[in-house]
């Protein structure tokens, strides 16, 4: 194929011609076929907008060659995979609104897809703005798009941004979209990112105590391990490692006071009886 090119175009469009409809397997060796026989770029821009759209209406695309071709787009074709997402979005939108629950906007787990190598297309800003947009809209969909909104960016100085509207609106239920989205970051926000939680805290305050309290909660739950290790009877390393870092930072002098309240909430969570049940404890 490689040798005619008339003859390899001839191939794509017959490729392209199968319509796997919701056939994910189906779906996987249209795609195969493009990760090691035609290389993807033989594909015209039509033809890789065509064969993304193939693939639009499969609920589940956790499978190795769908991975490869959608990992290839972010990297070379980073506006059809954009244009990709968008139709994701709706098409899961659509699926929630009907109570079909199968349908994921993009693969997770060992078949992910490397979104943040979008990191450098001038479209990026504008589809985390629509993510944003739809979360706002969508509460079927909320918890997909938030994983999704951290999925294709980190939080920094325009990530941030974007959040501070609902932040500052004085509106109680924007506030809580905001923090909804916040802890869920994959960073250590109170460590890591100090000027922005105290921005956050400063926020919540001027909504109340109630605001206040429940942000302080979801910024300590933010850094704790989702998952974690250890010996009977021991305190796991990773909860003594944030308690560490908790009292290092209340060593501060100069802390900020709601800082402080942070901190101590976040050591006060690492308080936690490690030992076993015993038999007597267990009963009911």
């Amino acid at each position: 194929i490689g040798k005619h090119p008339a003859r390899r175009q001839d191939a794509i469009e017959r490729i392209l011609s199968f319509s796997p409809g919701e056939d994910k397997r189906l779906a996987d060796q249209i795609c195969e076929a493009f990760s090691f026989k035609i290389p993807l770029d033989c594909l015209s821009a039509p033809q890789l907008d065509h064969l993304l759209q193939k693939l639009v209406p499969v609920p589940d695309l956790n499978e190795y060659h769908i991975s490869m071709v959608l990992n290839w787009a972010v990297n070379y074709r980073p506006s059809a995979l954009i244009r990709f997402i968008r139709n994701r979005i709706a098409q899961a939108l659509e699926r929630r609104v009907a109570d079909d629950w199968s349908y994921y906007i993009v693969p997770s787990h060992q078949h992910q897809i490397q979104l943040h190598g979008l990191k450098d297309s001038g479209e990026l800003p504008a589809l985390c703005a629509f993510v944003l947009e739809q979360i706002e809209a969508n509460h079927l969909l909320r918890a997909d798009l938030v994983d999704l909104f951290w999925a294709i960016t980190f939080l920094d100085g325009e990530s941030f941004a974007m959040l501070r509207p609902w932040l500052h609106s004085g509106d109680a239920s924007k506030f809580d979209l905001a923090m909804r989205v916040l802890s869920s970051a994959p960073d250590k926000l109170a460590f890591s990112h100090r000027a922005q939680i105290v921005e956050i805290l400063e926020a919540a305050e001027k909504l109340g105590p109630d605001s206040l309290d429940t942000a302080i909660r979801q910024a300590a739950s933010n850094v704790h391990p989702s998952f974690f290790v250890g010996l009977e009877n021991e305190q796991p390393p990773a909860i003594a490692d944030l308690r560490a870092e908790a009292e290092t930072a209340l060593a501060d002098p100069q802390l900020h006071p709601l800082l402080k309240r942070l901190y101590e909430v976040i050591k006060a969570s690492t308080n936690i009886d490690w030992r076993p049940f015993s038999d007597e404890e267990e009963e009911f």
